[in-house]
Order: C-alpha cells, then sequence, then structure tokens
C-alpha cells in the first residue's frame, strides 16, 4: 500500500498508464484535463467513469473530451433527495489496483 499527500495528478496519471484491460472510476467532480487526456490514450481499454450529476461535470471540458472519444461517462443522481452527491473518488485499475481518497480529479 503507498500513500500519496503531494503530487497526487502526477501518482493518478502513473497507475492510469498502468492500466491493460480494464479501469472503473468513480469521481465526485472530473475536471482536469490532463488525467482526461491519459484516459483518452488509453481508450482501447474498457474504461467506465462514474461522476456526480452536477453542473460542473455537465460542462467539464474533461468530461466533454472524454464523451468525445466514446468513453462510458455515466452521471449518477440521487433521486431520494432534494440535492444530488455522488461523493466517491476511488478508481479500479485491472481488477488489481484500488486508488482511493479525498482528490478530486480537478485541475
Amino acid at each position: 500500500m503507498e500513500s500519496h499527500f503531494a503530487d497526487i495528478e502526477f501518482h493518478i496519471i502513473k497507475y492510469i498508464r498502468k492500466a491493460e484491460n480494464r479501469l472503473l472510476a468513480a469521481i465526485a467532480w472530473f475536471t482536469n484535463v490532463n488525467i482526461a487526456k491519459e484516459l483518452v490514450a488509453k481508450k482501447n481499454i474498457n474504461i467506465e467513469i462514474i461522476v456526480d450529476d452536477n453542473d460542473i461535470n455537465r460542462n467539464s471540458q474533461s468530461i466533454l473530451l472524454l464523451q468525445q472519444n466514446h468513453i462510458d461517462v455515466t452521471f449518477v443522481k440521487d433521486l431520494s433527495k432534494k440535492y444530488y452527491l455522488m461523493h466517491n473518488k476511488f478508481c479500479i485499475i485491472d481488477n488489481e489496483i484500488v486508488m482511493t481518497g479525498s482528490y478530486n480529479w480537478t485541475k
């Protein structure tokens, strides 16, 4: 197990580059274009992204880049509440590597 408290974007990208077959991620807010570009570079593997259904994600250039490159993005709403908030932040790579923490994939 590794813990990172600095250069988190660097470490996320490092692990994305290791993905060979599948990458699943649930991220509350996703506006980091650098991370999105790394996912686009891996678009030939199975990638599924889940994000909270909010205006930040709906207007995110990162999400648009993923969608334009046919990467599956799902917007999640909690229909039982008056507000919507999917607050997870984790990524599973090839069913072997798990990244989790409080860091959103934001710029």
